[in-house]
């Protein structure tokens, strides 16, 4: 297995485990889960910092493919997020703010 390959495979194991992990319920998997796309766009970042992808083209659709795993998977956490946020507009309560790992502010 090249590095190349190694690179997306480990990203596309963290995306799952992200997955996997998310419960709004449970800051500790948030922090998790967080932490897994994170580790897995930085997998994907060093995959293109090696610049092995011009003349690879069955590994430049890996990324690709696993580019879209990812705004996927970060679209549908969002999509849960706002939902609750809205929810809890619609029972008269007013709307939290939280920072990038997910902590409420002002808690």
């Amino acid at each position: 297995m090249s590095s190349s390959t190694g690179f997306v495979t480990s990203a596309r194991s963290r995306v799952r485990r992200a997955l996997e992990q998310w419960n709004p319920l449970d800051q500790a998997a948030m922090d998790a889960s967080r932490e897994q796309l994170e580790l897995a766009v930085a997998d994907m970042n060093r995959l293109v910092g090696l610049g092995s992808l011009s003349g690879d083209r069955e590994l430049r659709a890996e990324l690709l493919a696993l580019q879209d795993d990812i705004a996927k998977t970060m679209r549908a956490l969002d999509a849960v997020a706002a939902f609750y946020g809205g929810l809890a507009v619609r029972l008269g309560r007013t709307m939290s703010a939280y920072d990038a790992s997910g902590r409420e502010i002002g808690a």
